[in-house]
């Protein structure tokens, strides 16, 4: 057993502690939202993320494990390692961490594979597909300040960062203002192109993040309705 296979074990025997292997049996996003507010207002040893919406914290014996969630996956990790693990929620359209994996594998097929957080398969727990992903810091202010910076130094005015900062998080457009300071015009056009062709979109500030100095999406499966 690899380390990621052991820890999200490990993490998701905490959960089930909560009840969690039930939500598992049918995973919709209703189901989890269900379970987790009632977890949440029952239960002393789950608390709120002060820093992350929909975010909560499981306290374990030995780690917390820490969750959020988007429309389409689920999200938990802990302290401990470089990665975070994914759950599709099912009775959508896809397997929408399936379809981030293989995003994934394009981009590096591509050559593009520094601008994404890694995602891939990792293991079955009790017969559900679980992934694994980089762990990469998630930031609206750094994300701001970088642009800020950026557009600054280039000799805009202050008035005129703060609007484009504005429309540009409104417009879900931060990724394409920022990823032209972080390489040279061809690789940027090849990404955007990629992610045109492959429908990946919502790209808000949200998903967007930072993994060292290197600027990354951390959930670009796209989104299909």
């Amino acid at each position: 057993m690899t380390f990621d296979e052991a820890m999200a074990s490990e993490l998701l025997n905490i959960l089930s502690k909560f009840g969690f292997d039930k939500v598992l049996a049918d995973f919709t996003r209703g189901n989890y939202e269900d379970w987790i507010r009632k977890v949440v207002q029952s239960d002393a040893d789950v608390d709120y993320m002060s820093d992350v919406s929909d975010g909560y914290i499981f306290n374990g014996s030995n780690h917390n494990v820490y969750v959020t969630s988007g429309v389409s996956k689920l999200v938990f990790w802990t302290d401990c390692g470089d990665s975070v693990f994914k759950i599709s929620f099912n009775k959508l359209r896809c397997d929408y961490c399936g379809l981030e994996a293989e995003h994934f594998a394009e981009a590096k097929r591509l050559g593009l594979s520094e601008f994404f957080a890694g995602t891939e398969f990792v293991m079955y727990y009790n017969g559900i597909r679980i992934y694994k992903a980089e762990r990469a810091e998630v930031s609206f202010e750094r994300l701001s300040n970088d642009l800020y910076e950026r557009l600054e130094s280039d000799g805009m005015e202050a008035e005129e960062i703060f609007d484009t900062i504005d429309e540009a998080d409104s417009l879900c457009e931060l990724i394409n203002w920022l990823v032209p300071y972080y390489t040279n015009s061809d690789k940027a056009d090849a990404l955007f192109e990629f992610l045109n062709e492959s429908n990946i979109n919502d790209l808000h500030s949200g998903n967007i993040g930072y993994i060292g100095n290197r600027l990354v999406l951390i959930d670009y499966s796209g989104y299909r309705g």
